[in-house]
């Protein structure tokens, strides 16, 4: 089983390596700068993932976890400080992708017209809205990273003797049983290990969900609405041949009155656009689902994918086999993570394909 694991992991961080570093040099391309929020949190997302990866991959395998906790985690101060507080790359990756679906939503509803507009309170909020990210991110991982790396340090693990090993943990006549609680605790409680499963897992899923339904349903809004239009536009159009025909056979007298119901019949088409919109009935968006939508879907099913295998090992393992398999799902999920952009459509490929 460990030879089995140790080959899983070296197999997923050679795909997960190679693919976000291709997704790091697609998205710096060119190509890409004419939607600098999307490329900004997709290289964002490639980074953390690469952080993910090298991380979860080296704490797996056998040879290399050994290798690190004896010599170097177990033993530096700062080793171990920077181990803790990198448990929360996960946590960072999952909320760039929320960042990425809600900035994905306000574009394609504005860009549609059917929310609402890009009024100057969205102007401001845009102008700002790195600031937001970041302020959100820092406040996230003090939450779930602050405590254990403050209380976490090289320690003695029998205080009672002088040749006992070190290990990178709390001490325990310097913290108070609640805090000890909090850290060793895994049940669904008060704790660090519930804490982080709702900040990586349950509430991003949720809310990626979410925002993602209501892409779809702009999407499929205005696809219903363009058709409707255009089988307007059809009907009035065989109306208008019928009308033009008749025109000729008609008295002149009632000419005046054949071009007062063409006007009418114009006026109906305009008012038939998107409503508080200035987009010219021509050029009304259609409901075409882009390759960048369809990215944020298929990234979203295998968000919701780990949150789910990842909720399954919480609530049916051990306290010991919890963190083991819950590192497997996220070396996983963040190793596939370039692979689902190979699988939205022929841009992203056309793309991979001229820069290579």
């Amino acid at each position: 089983m460990v030879k089995v694991i140790d080959y899983t992991c070296i197999i997923l961080f050679v795909l997960g390596f190679i693919g976000n570093v291709l997704g790091l040099i697609v998205f710096s391309s060119r190509r890409f700068r004419c939607c600098s929020t999307y490329a900004t949190l997709a290289l964002t997302s490639f980074a953390v993932n690469l952080i993910c990866i090298v991380r979860y991959s080296l704490l797996l395998h056998s040879a290399t976890r050994l290798w690190l906790t004896d010599n170097i985690i177990h033993i530096h101060w700062l080793a171990c400080k920077f181990f803790r507080l990198s448990s929360s790359s996960r946590v960072i990756a999952a909320w760039v992708t929320v960042f990425w679906v809600i900035e994905r939503f306000i574009y394609v509803s504005s860009r549609l017209n059917v929310l609402f507009h890009r009024h100057e309170r969205y102007r401001i909020f845009e102008k700002y809205k790195y600031v937001y990210m970041i302020c959100i991110l820092l406040f996230i991982v003090m939450i779930v990273s602050g405590p254990i790396t403050v209380f976490y340090a090289p320690y003695p693990i029998s205080l009672n003797r002088t040749d006992s090993p070190i290990k990178c943990t709390f001490n325990p006549s310097h913290t108070s049983p609640a805090w000890e609680n909090y850290f060793t605790k895994s049940s669904f409680n008060f704790n660090h290990t519930t804490i982080r499963f709702l900040l990586s897992e349950i509430i991003p899923s949720v809310l990626v969900g979410l925002f993602n339904i209501g892409i779809i349903i702009c999407i499929l809004r205005t696809t219903a609405h363009v058709r409707r239009r255009q089988e307007y536009q059809h009907n009035h159009q065989l109306s208008l041949s019928t009308v033009t025909g008749t025109t000729s056979k008609v008295p002149s007298s009632n000419a005046y009155d054949a071009n007062q119901q063409q006007q009418q019949r114009r006026g109906s088409i305009r008012r038939c656009s998107f409503k508080n919109t200035t987009t010219p009935a021509s050029n009304v968006p259609f409901g075409k689902m882009s390759w960048m939508n369809i990215v944020l879907i298929l990234h979203s099913l295998l968000f919701f994918f780990s949150f789910s295998a990842t909720s399954l090992v919480y609530f049916s393992t051990s306290d010991a086999q919890l963190a083991y398999w819950t590192s497997i799902i996220i070396l996983a999920s963040c190793s596939l993570n370039f692979y689902v952009y190979c699988l939205s459509g022929k841009h992203f490929r056309t793309e991979l394909k001229r820069i290579a």
